[in-house]
C-alpha cells in the first residue's frame, strides 16, 4: 500500500530549512518523529497479483500514458509472493486511481536479460518519456537462484524498447540519474547491484542530446 505522507514530509523539510536549526538539534531524535497521521492511498496490486512493492518514482513530466505527478511502482514478486518474479509496474495518480503500466514478457524483450525478469527498486522516470527498471530475477523466489538480470528501458506507451545487460550489470538493485544538461534529457544513471561489489554506473543514452543552448553561448 502507498502511504500519503509526501506533503508531510515536504512541509517538515521547509520548516527545518527555514529555522536553519543547528545540527545538535536536529540529531536530537528522528526527523520522522513529528509524522502521526498515516493514509492509504491506494492498493499497487495489479489485475495479474503481483504484490511486495520495491521502486518508487514521480513521473516529471507528461508523456504518452505517462501524466506528471503520478506515481510509478515497481512489484517485485508474482501473485505467488516468491521475490523476483514480478513483471509489472503500476500507476497511481495522487488520488489513489490505480492502472497497470506495463506488463513485462520475459520471452518478448528486445534484447538480453540474464534469468527474466524480477523487477526491483531500481526505477527512474525520465523527463524525454523513457522509464528504466531494474531486473534481479529468481526462479523460486530464493536467493540461490538469481540471475544478473539488466536494465530495462520502456517507452512512455510501457513498451520496453531497449536491455542493458552483462557486464558490470550484476542484480540491479537501486538506481538514481546523474543528470548533466538544463533540460535533463542526459547524463548516466547510477545504479547499485547486489551480486556483485558496490555500485556501477550504466552507459551513457545513445543519442546525443540536443544542444540546450546556442553554439558558442555560455550556460
Amino acid at each position: 500500500m502507498i502511504r500519503n505522507v509526501v506533503p508531510r514530509l515536504a512541509i517538515l523539510g521547509a520548516v527545518a530549512l527555514g529555522a536553519a536549526a543547528p545540527a545538535s538539534a536536529a540529531a536530537a531524535g528522528p526527523f520522522i518523529d513529528g509524522l502521526h497521521t498515516v493514509s492509504t492511498l491506494g492498493s499497487t496490486v495489479p489485475a495479474n497479483g503481483d504484490v511486495n512493492p520495491y521502486g518508487i518514482v514521480t513521473v516529471p513530466r507528461s508523456s504518452g500514458r505517462l501524466v506528471r505527478g503520478d506515481l510509478l511502482i515497481s512489484n517485485f514478486n508474482s501473485w505467488k509472493n516468491l521475490q523476483g518474479t514480478g513483471t509489472t509496474i503500476v500507476q497511481m495518480t495522487p488520488k489513489g486511481t490505480r492502472r497497470t503500466f506495463a506488463k513485462i514478457n520475459p520471452a518478448a524483450l528486445p534484447g538480453s536479460c540474464s534469468g527474466g525478469v524480477g523487477l526491483s527498486t531500481a526505477l527512474v522516470a525520465l523527463r524525454r518519456g523513457f522509464v528504466i527498471v531494474g531486473s534481479l530475477p529468481t526462479k523460486n523466489g530464493m536467493a540461490a537462484t538469481a540471475k544478473a538480470g539488466c536494465l530495462l528501458v520502456l517507452n512512455s506507451s510501457g513498451k520496453v524498447v531497449e536491455t542493458f545487460a552483462g557486464g558490470v550489470i550484476n542484480g540491479p538493485w537501486d538506481m538514481n540519474p546523474r543528470r548533466r544538461h538544463p533540460d535533463h534529457s542526459a547524463g548516466r544513471r547510477r545504479y547499485h547491484r547486489v551480486l556483485g561489489r558496490g555500485a556501477e554506473r550504466s552507459a551513457r543514452p545513445r543519442a546525443r542530446p540536443r544542444r540546450p543552448y546556442p553554439r558558442g553561448q555560455r550556460r
